[in-house]
């Protein structure tokens, strides 16, 4: 079965593709720059390896303290790749986050099904149920629209480098020996 990924040519019917993702990318920067010095700020005296509820893009995950930090320090350092990279049109450092958004994506995906099959239903009420898979949905379709928009970014001709030839022989159109008549003399 053939699936064909649509392609954008605006960001939100409105931007322009280019400047959306650099929108976009100001704003993960925002975000994960707020959350990261909330992080801190609520974390700040204890040992790093306490466990505790983590959350990343969405999926809250039981974990050590520093991880979250972890995940989203590389989170600020790969956004400035993306706004470097929209801003000077440079193919290398766009995809660079393309990769690492897929990654990271995939990752909370699995994450989060994991999580959700290991809960015990009856020890959380419907309400965070709900509100848990709500926020982690968001996040997910938030980030797979941004993956979709740097594609089709990346597809445009003038990312692409590299010679292309023509086959100029190809083209050359003759007719059949039988359309014209000979001449016997």
């Amino acid at each position: 079965m053939r699936f064909e990924v649509p392609e954008c040519s605006r960001c939100l019917f409105c931007l322009p593709l280019r400047r959306g993702i650099i929108t976009f990318g100001y704003l993960n920067l925002l975000f994960s720059t707020l959350v990261l010095a909330l992080d801190t700020w609520v974390n700040w005296g204890e040992p790093a390896n306490t466990p505790t509820m983590g959350l990343f893009r969405g999926v809250h995950m039981y974990t050590h303290k520093w991880f979250p930090t972890l995940l989203y320090s590389l989170e600020i350092i790969f956004n400035m790749l993306l706004i470097i990279g929209g801003h000077v049109k440079n193919k290398t450092l766009i995809r660079c986050y393309y990769y690492y958004g897929i990654t990271t994506t995939a990752a909370a995906f699995v994450v989060a099904v994991v999580v959700r099959y290991q809960i015990d239903f009856n020890t959380f009420g419907s309400t965070f149920d709900l509100i848990d898979l709500a926020l982690s949905s968001c996040g997910m379709i938030i980030h797979v629209y941004l993956l979709l928009l740097i594609r089709s970014e990346l597809k445009k001709p003038r990312y692409r480098t590299g010679t292309s030839f023509v086959n100029h022989v190809a083209e050359v159109i003759t007719p059949p020996p039988w359309e014209q008549p000979r001449n016997p003399f």
